[in-house]
């Protein structure tokens, strides 16, 4: 079984840097209305930007998989979103693990507050692109690769 991780290549934890509250989000959009990336912002020049990319894994048939990178300046195009984990102060963070019989890809996580409130980015039904859940972004917003039921809700560890 092919085993694909969440690419990461920041000096921090990633689970750390996910676990901040972010005081606001901005999405960016693909002109048909799926998102391209969601950022979430700890202060006004720090976030974490997450966007899917696809991994080849076996003939006509790709999985999308979360990475993530450092952000300190929103892209072009990029607009700020509501924030329905606003004013928390911790997050708990879950991964979307999709696994069948030739791969286990982690495709997507959930941050979520002790209130019950969370979002949902997993990777989307359109290659590179994104589904978000928990905040409003239109019909096709969140349309994820796989049903979420398919995804297992693993810890962060």
């Amino acid at each position: 079984m092919k085993e694909i991780s969440y690419l990461w290549n920041g000096n921090s934890s990633l689970r750390e840097e996910l676990s901040k509250s972010p005081e606001r989000i901005s999405v960016l959009m693909f002109s048909l209305g799926f998102p391209l990336s969601v950022v979430l912002w700890h202060s006004t020049n720090s976030g974490i930007r997450i966007a899917s990319c696809m991994h080849d894994v076996g003939f006509r048939h790709g999985i999308g998989v979360l990475q993530f990178a450092m952000a300190t300046t929103p892209l072009i195009g990029e607009e700020e979103v509501d924030n329905p984990l606003s004013g928390e102060t911790t997050l708990i963070v879950r991964k979307l693990v999709y696994r069948d019989e030739t791969v286990r890809a982690e495709s997507g996580l959930i941050l979520s507050t002790e209130n019950g409130r969370e979002i949902r980015v997993v990777a989307g039904a359109m290659p590179y692109t994104l589904a978000v859940g928990g905040i409003a972004l239109g019909h096709r917003g969140d349309e994820p690769e796989y049903d979420v039921s398919e995804y297992h809700r693993t810890e962060f560890g």
